[in-house]
């Protein structure tokens, strides 16, 4: 037992040394701030690795090495740091300098002198409008009292007018320039209060700071290379889709929207763009066992009232919302997990790149891709009377599409914007670039053919609707249409299709669909109809699914 007590007293006594030592080694090494720059940024979807790169002078021994001007929120694990060959590594480690940043810029220095020269041009002309306003008034006094002098004649006191008249023509005359003068004036102010404020969103806001203590063998002129991984940065995609419809190419272009507002200054510098997710970590995932079962029946549901809650009415699919039936709060049901493997890639973008420390998007030009397109013109008119041009994209999957906003074009004209959803196994995808008013439709209750008529018990309803299509276009179209009819959801209630005119009924859901081709310049009629049958006594009403 006393050998354990002496060991650990001897253990604890070369800890207490090694830790003097180092605070010894801590205190000794001499501070030198370091002046680097960001070089090269690579943008996640949440966040950024960022290398700066310095050349410094380190004499023989410690040397306590500051970077500053470091993203505030930064991942410290994700910290690294190389020197040259000759230099040692000691420690390294990340704080936030709370002292105010210095904000001096010699392009803001530039501005702010001007804007001081004008502020004191503008306080001339001003002080000028002053003293004429001044002596407007004594001007003016001076008519009144000439008026009122009984020595004047009438030869002095018109000549005493006209000089008055004169002088305050004159007075006025110069304050209308001068106003003017100020209206410029006080304009270019305003411009360069704008610009001093744009500039000083660029200026670098960051307080963070990297120290890393190095030793070195001899007097060296040492070269470093930082790297780390700062938050406040994003990309995502933005695409640009271009096509003059049927017959024409679509290309498609890919673009990244980047921000950063990490407090550093981002300028002309190397940039890529990355799909990888660095902060999900890497741990590689594991199957576990999957089991089939026959369906039983729920168990009964215990919960609460959650307070405040609103009754809702309906089936357990309303479990979706949380709740059931009378407010009761439960688990939500349990959903498939959809597991798939991400794509990674990786975009450099040829020129160097400037980003402001500002958060705002830039948009930044990656790639044009060709998209093999086959087109489709589509109409629902019962909902709306427009043709839309729709296109199935085939040989998209090479392409690195991620899920994102696209500008459909058709021609030159901007058809709107279209979520662009790649999350999914299909082959194929559809792309809309809106209206098409080159493509007309008409769908028309025909009257005529339209009528109730009465069978002993029961009663019928014949619905008959008329299509009219116009192609103004001079190229062949693929078309596609859709209507419906109604589904009974009572056996007393009868639904016969009468006329579909090649159309095709899907009888789970009433809808109909034909689909065709059009010559340039067709015109063509498309006609059909349907009948409710019903007992007389009882009356319906269509109603659609919610």
């Amino acid at each position: 037992m006393k050998s354990m007590k002496r060991i650990f007293r001897s253990g604890l006594k070369n800890l207490t040394v090694l830790c003097f030592v180092f605070i010894s080694v801590a205190a000794l090494a001499q501070e030198k701030f370091v002046s680097s720059k960001v070089s090269q940024v690579k943008i996640y979807a949440n966040g950024a690795e960022i290398s700066r790169n310095a050349k410094v002078f380190l004499p023989r021994g410690t040397t306590m090495l500051i970077f500053d001007g470091i993203a505030n929120e930064i991942t410290p694990s994700s910290i690294r740091f190389s020197a040259s060959k000759g230099v040692e590594i000691l420690s390294i480690g990340h704080n936030v300098n709370n002292q105010k940043p210095d904000y001096s810029n010699p392009v803001i220095k530039k501005l702010i002198d001007s804007l001081n020269l004008m502020n004191d041009y503008i306080k001339n002309i001003e002080i000028q409008n002053n003293v004429m306003s001044t002596e407007e008034t004594i001007l003016k006094s001076n008519q009144t009292l000439g008026g009122n002098q009984q020595g004047f004649n009438s030869a002095e006191l018109l000549k005493l007018l006209e000089l008055n008249r004169s002088r305050l023509t004159e007075i006025q005359t110069q304050k209308y320039a001068n106003n003017k003068k100020l209206n410029d004036a006080r304009e270019i102010v305003n411009r360069l209060n704008q610009s001093i404020t744009k500039e000083k969103k660029q200026l670098p806001t960051s307080k963070g700071e990297i120290k890393v203590m190095v030793s070195a063998e001899t007097n060296i002129n040492a070269d470093f290379e930082l790297k780390y991984f700062a938050t406040n940065a994003y990309w995502q995609p933005v695409y640009d889709i271009k096509t003059d419809g049927p017959g024409s190419k679509t290309t498609l272009t890919y673009k990244a929207e980047v921000a950063q507002w990490t407090g550093e200054i981002w300028d002309n510098i190397k940039l890529s763009i990355s799909s990888a997710s660095p902060q999900t970590g890497i741990n590689f995932p594991f199957l576990k066992t999957e089991y089939v079962d026959f369906n039983k029946p729920a168990p009964p549901i215990v919960g609460y009232r959650k307070q405040n809650a609103p009754k809702i009415q309906g089936s357990r699919a309303d479990a979706e919302m949380g709740y059931f039936n009378d407010g009761v709060e439960m688990a939500s049901p349990l959903k498939p997990i959809v597991n798939s493997l991400e794509n990674i890639f990786e975009f450099d973008i040829p020129n160097p790149f400037s980003i402001p420390n500002d958060g705002e998007g830039k948009i930044i030009s990656l790639k044009e891709y060709n998209l093999d397109v086959e087109f489709e013109y589509y109409s629902i008119p019962k909902l709306e009377s427009s043709v839309f041009l729709t296109g199935i994209a085939t040989n998209w999957k090479g392409y690195n599409l991620l899920p994102g906003n696209a500008n459909m074009y058709l021609g030159e004209t901007y058809a709107g914007l279209f979520f662009l959803n790649t999350n999914t196994s299909e082959d194929s995808l559809r792309l809309s670039f809106g209206r098409d008013k080159q493509i007309s439709i008409e769908r028309k209750l025909l009257n005529d053919f339209s009528k109730k008529s009465f069978f002993g018990n029961n009663q019928k309803q014949t619905y008959s609707y008329e299509f009219v299509i116009n192609n103004a276009r001079n190229a062949e179209i693929n078309f596609k249409l859709i209507d419906q009819i109604p589904i009974s959801k009572e056996s007393e209630i009868k639904v016969e299709s009468d006329e579909l005119s090649g159309g095709t009924l899907n009888t789970n859901n009433g809808f109909v669909e034909w689909e065709f081709k059009m010559k340039a310049k067709e015109n063509r009629k498309i006609k059909f109809s349907y009948t409710i049958s019903f007992p007389k006594s009882k009356e319906i009403y269509k109603q659609i699914e919610k």
